[in-house]
């Protein structure tokens, strides 16, 4: 059975809405550029103990709204 922690779903956040994952390549080749970007909450999703983060649905809105979701798994709150 796979374990897991919920946690806060984040994304990178351009000033035009462009968005880019936390965990690829920086989405940003200057400080120019740079000031254009903001980290957001989404959500939360789940960070399993193997290092992956996310799932195949979500963000979820609440922490109880991902237990829900993922009943099967043995996933912290």
């Amino acid at each position: 059975m796979a374990k897991g922690t919920v946690v806060k779903s984040l994304v990178y956040r351009r000033d035009d809405g462009l968005q880019a994952s936390i965990y690829g390549a920086c989405p940003w080749q200057s400080e120019a550029e740079k000031a254009r970007w903001t980290l957001v909450e989404r959500g939360y999703t789940v960070r399993w103990d193997d290092g992956r983060v996310g799932c195949y649905a979500g963000p979820w809105p609440t922490p109880d709204a991902v237990l829900a979701a993922l009943p099967k798994h043995d996933i912290t709150p």
